[in-house]
């Protein structure tokens, strides 16, 4: 039953996501045609008023909007959002192959910072009165203060443009098409968004990592270990770590959506070409059903993401999976 409770509330979640949508694109200025057919097919449309009708029925704008809202949903479900009037191709097409491209920043993003939020705040709530860790926690609170695409300039200034590690833009090199797909130059070209999205991940979760560590170590079982005499070490890692495991990876799911928002704009910094360059050129191009299915689709992403992240939550944590308190 809870299992079941939870799927309802993803799927109301969802569901209020894509009502909102479809009534926001009714609500705007102006007739809803012109966000489907862009503003210069309408202006072709408008001076052939058989056309302009031809056209209302085929996109079921002539019916009644309860009838519109329920052949949304249905076409939504189906995975047709629409066609793209700058791209001339359905929309999902265009996402489904800008969106890997996404993926690509955001896992090994994601992954590096869970590693050293969890590794540097451990050790960093349990030295505590340390003067490196002073110094590393100031670190990761200057870093917090920074809006992620702010990090990412300064890093393609320093790294990019100053020392020229690496490259500041684009995913392939640029020259010879010939030369074929190196596996290294694409890394090179990942590397400053990739940490961009890290750094910015882990100054929260240090943070909040850190903070959890320190209530666990004034908890009695850990006193309790180091009075049997255990090395601070094995009371780190196997006392404090593990409890304090649900908390971070509850935190990185609630963080992603954050995440998923700086990688669309630092995606615009490096020019690199996923869903935020494909979302900046719809808002550019003014192409509507376009943005609103990329938003769709990255909403649905995040709440999956969030779905696996409540699982591994339970995994971890015998109490959220015996109902001790509420998942």
């Amino acid at each position: 039953m809870r299992r079941f409770s939870g799927l309802a509330r993803y799927a109301v979640v969802l569901l209020v996501i894509v009502s909102a949508q479809f009534f926001l694109f009714r609500a705007m200025p102006g007739d809803p045609l012109i966000h489907v057919l862009g503003e210069e097919g309408y202006l072709l449309a408008s001076m052939n008023p058989e056309e302009m009708a031809r056209l209302r029925v085929e996109y079921g704008l002539d019916k009644p909007l309860p009838l519109q809202f329920a052949s949304y949903l249905w076409e939504t479900v189906h995975g047709r959002l629409g066609w793209s009037s700058t791209w001339n191709m359905p929309v999902f097409k265009i996402i489904m192959d800008r969106l890997p491209w996404t993926l690509l920043l955001m896992f090994p993003s994601i992954m590096l910072s869970v590693f050293f939020s969890a590794l540097l705040g451990t050790w960093a709530g349990w030295t505590n009165d340390s003067l490196p860790q002073k110094w590393v926690s100031g670190f990761f609170l200057l870093l917090y203060s920074f809006p992620g695409y702010c990090l990412a300039l300064l890093l393609a200034a320093a790294l990019g443009f100053g020392c020229a590690i690496f490259p500041t833009g684009g995913m392939v090199p640029l020259g010879n098409p010939g030369q074929g797909f190196s596996l290294l130059d694409a890394a090179r070209h990942m590397a400053l968004p990739v940490l961009s999205l890290a750094l910015s991940g882990t100054a929260y979760k240090f943070l909040v990592m850190k903070s959890a560590v320190m209530d666990i170590t004034d908890q009695e079982y850990v006193l309790t270990a180091v009075a049997k005499g255990l090395s601070p070490f094995r009371v780190a890692v196997f006392h404090v770590f593990p409890n304090a495991l649900p908390q971070l990876i509850h935190l990185a799911a609630m963080s992603l959506g954050h995440m998923v928002s700086g990688a669309l704009l630092i995606e615009v910094v490096f020019s690199w070409n996923g869903m935020g360059v494909l979302m900046h050129e719809a808002v550019m191009t003014r192409d509507y059903p376009l943005l609103m299915g990329s938003f769709l689709v990255l909403t649905f992403c995040v709440m999956l993401a969030n779905a696996l992240a409540d699982l591994l939550h339970k995994a971890v944590d015998p109490r959220v999976r015996d109902g001790a308190y509420g998942a």
